[in-house]
């Protein structure tokens, strides 16, 4: 009798068995005699390979019977033709064809591959020789990579960089991470993908966390460039006492800190960069000369107060540079 889409089955293959949700792929009933793909959804696992032979049951009626093609696939999209050109691929197509299709969702080892598609390992060989040749499928380390799935990160790591710097237009590059999160890939696929729109010359990478689409230049205003020199000038008048006052707003304070003109210590406490690295300097030569310097002796070497003397041990600190020992500071 007919079988209607999300009908409630019972699913046998061999000595496994398990009650099922029946999803039809290409029609809303099956009547008598017909066939159709299906999608069978299971209450509990069973224990299958691609290639098995499986019943339908319903309460009193055996009523259909089929090939299995694919273990644990994503759910697939009802009367979609792509969806249903590629599981006939996967019926009847060469092991160079079913191999391109596995890998359309997702990179795969080489094992990883050989195990979902039920090859024995010859076979392997010869879908995977296969696949290059025709350069549907490329070799990436120990990944099988399908090119339409490479493209397509490559494109998204792209288009996410791009954003966050139409967004930001102040950064030269978009953090690694922000760009892989935007992505939606996982960190080493992710890293597959920086990897292959860097060598396509698609992407450059700058610094040690930053990606942009490639030739990327951030352009600055006249009245913003004419800011950053009075704030810059500013800064370097006051050294180890800069102003704190009217600080220029956070996204060109990123920018500075990133272009490593100035040093932002926290707390509203910003010093020219050319100032901070003579003041790390001198630190260190007074901690080598005497062991440690102290908060009162930091203030006092560069004639400032207390607050910038603090400022400037509590950046250090933070970079590693020192550590606390009581009230004073040693090298690490």
């Amino acid at each position: 009798h007919s079988l209607a889409h999300d009908a409630g089955v019972t699913f046998l293959s061999a000595t496994s068995e398990s009650e099922a949700k029946l999803r039809l792929l290409d029609c809303d009933e099956v009547l008598a005699g017909q066939e159709a793909w299906a999608q069978i959804v299971l209450d509990s696992p069973v224990a299958v390979v691609r290639g098995d032979h499986c019943v339908i049951r319903t309460p009193n009626d055996t009523v259909g019977g089929g090939v299995i093609i694919a273990v644990n696939p994503r759910k697939h999209r009802r009367h979609h033709a792509p969806t249903l050109a590629t599981l006939g691929r996967q019926l009847q197509g060469s092991p160079a064809e079913r191999l391109f299709d596995a890998l359309l969702a997702s990179p795969l080892a080489r094992n990883d591959a050989r195990q979902e598609l039920g090859f024995e390992p010859a076979e392997m060989d010869e879908a995977v020789a296969g696949a290059v040749a025709s350069g549907q499928v490329l070799e990436r380390g120990a990944r099988l990579v399908a090119r339409p799935w490479l493209d397509s990160a490559v494109a998204r790591v792209v288009d996410s960089a791009a954003a966050f710097l139409g967004q930001n237009p102040l950064r030269s590059a978009a953090p690694r991470e922000h760009v892989r999160s935007a992505s939606a890939l996982d960190p080493s696929l992710f890293d597959l993908a920086v990897a292959e729109a860097v060598s396509a010359g698609r992407v450059e990478q700058r610094g040690a966390n930053g990606l942009a689409p490639a030739g990327y230049e951030l352009a600055l205003t006249p009245g913003q460039e004419a800011g950053i020199a009075a704030f810059r000038n500013a800064l370097k008048a006051g050294g180890a006492s800069p102003p704190t006052e009217q600080l220029p707003a956070p996204t060109i304070l990123a920018y500075l800190v990133e272009q490593g003109m100035i040093v932002d210590a926290g707390g509203g406490v910003v010093f020219d960069a050319e100032f901070f690295a003579a003041a790390t300097a001198r630190i260190r030569d007074h901690i080598a000369t005497n062991g440690s310097v102290s908060l009162a002796e930091a203030r006092d070497l560069f004639g400032t107060s207390r607050k910038y003397a603090q400022a400037i041990l509590e950046h250090l600190d933070a970079q590693r540079l020192t550590r606390r020992v009581g009230d004073s500071r040693v090298l690490r």
